[in-house]
């Protein structure tokens, strides 16, 4: 696919990223609605809980090992190749899921589900930067994470009404593997790359691994942090909530998907739309802070209300989670003087700190149910890990404050 060559920013990047941001999309989608088939794949296959918190953690396993190192690897290459062949690979392991006679190649399904995905980041990170300036970045971001959290939000709603029509978790499945194939035949006719000279002399001054390079930088060793208290307590959530929510409110599992999907419908655009608002785009850490403040407060909701209107509410207010994740990935590109296959290191570092909290929650409370034969209790121990996520926006608050202080002089 010839690259676009002009040196303007025109409309069509949003063409561009928009092709993107559906394949994408549809593979977290994929990845996540798994709550909502737990209990009829549990059912069918005979999971205890803990075997339960291995398949739901199971998808981020490869991504743990992987997503540093491939991702730097892949940034040496075309962004259009790589994603072409990620969605391709996006296909075949969901097909795979979908045919899976037994829990182990279900999890060879699901860890490759979640590499394919996770090597989308390094190309991702280079298309923003070849389709943006450096002004645009925030409002970029924020435009891809509202599309996808709304593509994850109507799949999440859809699911039950969908798994009733079909009669199968296999045959949804089967069906998103459909969707994966019409976003990549998408990404086929529609993505494009725009190489300008600037951007070539950037990619061409990296002179030494752009992972050694952004390891230096404090901050992201925080912000991986950050990403790890807050994934492993919405992750243990996605995974098990809509089983907890059948079993013990009594809400029945086309609520439950929707009170998931209203999160990500609302809370994706709106939290986009916060980090996209010039005033709080500067005021980072503060939005870390008030996410992760409510992501505590609205599990503890999760866990004890059972009246619809009042579990829809909480669901609302829930969607101020999805300010964290995009304040994170802008203050990513703040990094000082950092290269494009900087970014796309710094952007991995990230993210398999995310995956990483997003195998240990669904694990940890897997493993309690197991022990104690109590879910709420289990995912009690994944409710407040978020704290740290507040503390260390305080964290880097005082850094970048520090950072904007002149430097003073001495006069003799």
């Amino acid at each position: 696919m010839a690259a676009v060559r002009d040196t303007g920013i025109t409309a069509y990047r949003w063409v561009v990223l928009g092709s993107f941001t559906s394949g994408s999309a549809t593979a977290l989608a994929t990845i996540f609605v798994f709550g909502l088939l737990l209990p009829d794949i549990s059912e069918e296959l005979g999971l205890s809980p803990s075997q339960q918190g291995l398949l739901g953690a199971s998808a981020v396993f490869g991504n743990i090992v992987l997503a540093i190192p491939l991702n730097e690897w892949l940034s040496r290459y075309r962004p259009w190749r790589v994603i072409l062949l990620c969605f391709l690979g996006i296909c075949a392991f969901t097909l795979l899921q979908g045919l899976s006679p037994t829990l182990a190649l279900l999890i060879v399904g699901r860890i490759g589900l979640g590499i394919c995905q996770i090597a989308t980041q390094a190309p991702r990170a280079l298309l923003i930067q070849q389709w943006s300036s450096a002004g645009q970045i925030p409002f970029t971001q924020a435009a891809m994470y509202a599309c996808t959290t709304t593509i994850w939000g109507l799949a999440l709603m859809a699911a039950p009404p969908l798994l009733g029509l079909v009669g199968s978790w296999r045959y949804f499945l089967y069906i998103m593997g459909a969707v994966g194939g019409a976003s990549t035949l998408l990404w086929l006719l529609a993505g494009r790359e725009r190489v300008t000279p600037e951007y070539t002399r950037r990619m061409q001054s990296q002179d030494r691994s752009p992972l050694l390079s952004v390891l230096k930088y404090r901050q992201l060793w925080l912000l991986g942090l950050a990403q790890f208290a807050a994934t492993m307590s919405v992750t243990s959530f996605d995974v098990f909530w809509p089983k907890f929510a059948v079993e013990n409110l009594g809400v029945d599992l086309f609520i439950a998907g929707l009170s998931v999907g209203i999160v990500m419908l609302v809370g994706g655009p709106g939290g986009a739309l916060l980090n996209s608002i010039p005033w709080l785009a500067q005021r980072q850490p503060f939005l870390l802070a008030l996410a992760a403040a409510t992501i505590i407060g609205t599990n503890v909701g999760l866990l004890h209300i059972s009246w619809v209107p009042a579990l829809l509410l909480v669901s609302v207010a829930r969607g101020l989670i999805h300010i964290y994740f995009p304040a994170i990935n802008t203050l990513v590109y703040q990094l000082p003087d950092a290269r494009p296959r900087e970014i796309a290191a710094a952007m991995a570092v990230t993210v398999t700190c995310a995956w990483t909290g997003g195998a240990v929650g669904p694990m940890i409370v897997g493993f309690v149910e197991d022990a104690t034969d109590n879910l709420r209790l289990a995912l009690y121990t994944t409710s407040f890990t978020p704290v740290l996520g507040i503390a260390l926006a305080f964290v880097i608050y005082a850094i970048r404050s520090r950072a904007a202080q002149p430097t003073a002089t001495t006069s003799y």
